[in-house]
């Protein structure tokens, strides 16, 4: 079986909700569901049926989509197991338990030290040495509103809330091809590789991602006294009878001669109904073991043992992939305390590089924005100050009726810039100003000179067409009093 490895980089906000519903609170998944990249591919449906490989690359499970983990530092993320307990104490936080493993005395001594666990059941966590470091994925929260089509405005009622994880975080995958098809794996990454749009309301700002292959990451496996699977993504099982089952058998978890220890086991249940696009309608509900959970398994272990099977169905949509003893459930069988620390929680670096990125570009744009408005309002108030001082001295417009100044203003209104305008009053052929009824108006007392020269003198510092519109109103104002002031 061949292995390749994907990241995942959000290029915006991206929306993948708990659930399919187009009502209620939309919130966010922690990862991004296998079914997610095999949608990606089978855009390329048909060119895939062509080759008659359709059933084989999409149905069949021969090609495995992983869920997408958080991918820090060269490191993938992973679910914290429900194995992992923690003192309540903040004081105590390095200390990882497994304390269903502990027995009486243990519990006692635990209690004399003032030691009380609490099981870990969410977040995902990164390895750092001996030390697990819990990841905080940033989200965002954005209101939304439906579109009436018929009056293309806010549809009244039907305002709604996404959930989406931010822009910049950076994810990581791996497809698993089976032999028989490994032939078509070139045509598999060339559908993955690229920019392309997943999630919800794709069609607005969210969903853009880039993928890129990149080196296989591998996980240490280590030899415990007993077999420890860890549900690296969630597991789906059927029963005898074909109905879906919360309890699966030994054999089902892919062993024989060996016994389930329900006692130490540790596991989650979810359910869910995916939605069919193409059919426009939901799937069979599914009854899953949700990733984090641990099954212990206790009798012969198998001396060559892999680090990573598959298990249950549902295996193409990145169902049913586990780890067998992975190195991180290691722990001391005396103290029952594992050998891994839990260190402090901390906002990755990317994800901090990308915040501070985002603050510096919103930051730009609010100073580009002030600094727009402080020129707007720097302008306005030079312009209103020439014209006032322009209108307490012009008395020797007296005659010059409103509609004239209505006329001057709808004429610096309509003109492009600055030349335009001096050219429709006074220079052009049919000037305004110098021809027809208003020029002899204008003759008189030298008023169409004294105009002039005085938005020449204002062309050169202010924006002359705000000038002559706001003049020409002013100037109306006062061409209808009776008396000037």
């Amino acid at each position: 079986m061949k292995t390749i490895t994907f990241v995942c980089k959000f290029l915006s906000d991206v929306v993948l909700t708990t659930s399919a519903a187009t009502e209620g609170v939309h919130a966010s998944l922690d990862y991004i569901p296998g079914a997610v990249f095999l949608g990606i591919v089978a855009k390329r449906y048909d060119s895939f049926k062509e080759l008659n490989a359709a059933y084989d690359i999409f149905h069949s499970g021969k090609v495995r989509f992983s869920d997408g983990q958080i991918y820090l530092n060269g490191q993938r993320s992973f679910k914290t197991p429900l194995l992992w307990s923690a003192p309540k104490s903040e004081g105590k936080s390095g200390v990882l338990t497994f304390s269903a493993a502990c027995n009486k005395e243990q519990m006692a001594d635990n209690l004399a030290k003032g030691l009380q666990f609490k099981q870990m059941r969410d977040g995902y966590f990164v390895l750092n040495g001996n030390d697990a470091i819990k990841v905080e994925i940033e989200k965002q929260f954005a209101l939304k509103s439906a579109q009436d089509r018929e009056t293309r405005r806010a549809k009244e009622g039907s305002i709604f809330g996404f959930e989406s994880i931010a822009a910049g975080t950076t994810w990581c995958f791996r497809i698993d091809i089976d032999s028989s098809v490994e032939h078509l794996s070139d045509k598999i990454v060339k559908a993955l590789i690229g920019v392309h749009h997943i999630g919800k309301s794709r069609s607005a700002q969210y969903g853009l991602v880039q993928i890129d292959e990149i080196k296989p990451l591998e996980v240490k496996a280590e030899l415990f006294k007993d077999l420890f699977i860890y549900a690296d993504s969630n597991l789906c099982f059927f029963n005898e009878f074909g109905s879906p089952t919360f309890t699966p058998t030994v054999e089902q978890l892919g062993f024989k001669n060996m016994k389930i220890d329900w006692k130490r086991s540790q596991i989650r249940t979810s359910s869910y109904s995916p939605y069919n696009q193409h059919r426009k309608n939901r799937d069979q509900e599914r009854l899953c073991i949700s990733k984090g959970s641990v099954f212990v398994l206790t009798g012969e272990t198998p001396s060559n043992l892999p680090n990573r099977a598959f298990v249950g169905e549902y295996l193409n949509e990145g169902l049913g992939q586990v780890y067998l003893n992975p190195w991180f459930l290691k722990y001391d069988e005396k103290t029952c305390e594992f050998e891994l620390k839990l260190g402090k929680t901390q906002e990755p670096d990317l994800l901090q590089d990308y915040a501070a990125g985002e603050a510096n570009r919103f930051d730009q744009a609010l100073l580009a924005y002030l600094r727009t408005k402080k020129s707007e309002i720097g302008d306005s108030f030079y312009i209103t100050n020439a014209v006032n001082e322009f209108v307490t001295k012009a008395n020797e417009f007296r005659g010059i009726t409103k509609s004239q100044w209505g006329a001057i203003r709808s004429i610096a209104e309509s003109s492009k810039d600055a030349d335009e305008l001096m050219n429709q009053l006074f220079n052009n052929s049919n000037a305004y100003l110098t021809h027809g009824i208003a020029a002899n108006d204008w003759k008189e007392y030298g008023r169409c000179d004294k105009l002039k020269k005085n938005l020449l003198e204002v062309k050169g510092t202010l924006n002359l067409n705000e000038y002559t519109v706001l003049l020409a109103s002013e100037m109306a104002k006062k061409s209808n009093r009776e008396n000037y002031e």
